[in-house]
């Protein structure tokens, strides 16, 4: 796996996820949930979908948005993810 090492943060009501961009596929490092403040690290770094159903649902959304947005940010000024 060709890792994007820039690790992204994404909070939505409380809860945070760290993640990475790799060859369009977003991968999932750890999240840290706001109702208990436990904190879950993914060795696997499974994709976001994977992850559906397992993190809270407006997180994975914010996330895939937070993914989308910085892609178009980022072909704007000619880099890439």
């Amino acid at each position: 796996m060709s890792i994007d090492h820039r690790t992204r943060s994404t909070e939505k009501a409380g809860s945070t996820a760290s993640w990475f961009a790799d060859n369009g596929v977003i991968h999932v490092v750890s999240v840290r949930y706001a109702a208990n403040g436990e904190v879950s690290e993914f060795e696997d770094a499974p994709t976001l979908g994977e992850c559906f159903g397992r993190i809270p649902r407006a997180l994975w959304e914010q996330v895939r948005y937070d993914y989308h947005h910085g892609s178009h940010e980022n072909r704007e000024r000619g880099e890439t993810l």
